[in-house]
């Protein structure tokens, strides 16, 4: 028996879901959505109604459509891509823009 074999029987015995062993579904296009979705309600605090990007949503439709076809081929790799494009949006300042967590952080309401 070879290794990968053995890794297999070894996780079946164990009674390790599908999931864990690189069976997920393709979940980057919704993660692609949510990566939009965050992009532009950021563009949307920071500049108001009169300065919002509206391309920002056909062009995450485009990467939602990308990644589908991705997934197709190759799942993880889909999903692993997706997540850092999330974590990218979420942590890092664009174009001299705050970043989407530091903008939330101002937005709420502070704690008594």
């Amino acid at each position: 028996m070879n290794a990968i074999g053995t890794v297999k029987s070894t996780a079946q015995s164990v009674g390790t879901s599908k999931a864990v062993m690189g069976g997920a579904g393709n979940y980057g296009p919704a993660i692609i959505a949510a990566t939009g979705g965050i992009t532009f309600a950021n563009e949307w605090l920071s500049k108001g109604n009169s300065g919002v990007n509206w391309g920002i949503l056909p062009w995450t439709a485009v990467g939602m459509l990308a990644f589908s076809l991705l997934g197709a081929v190759e799942p993880f790799l889909a999903n692993s891509l997706a997540v850092t494009a999330l974590l990218t949006e979420l942590l890092v300042p664009f174009k001299g823009k705050p970043a989407p967590i530091n903008t939330l952080l101002h937005t709420l309401p502070k704690g008594s």
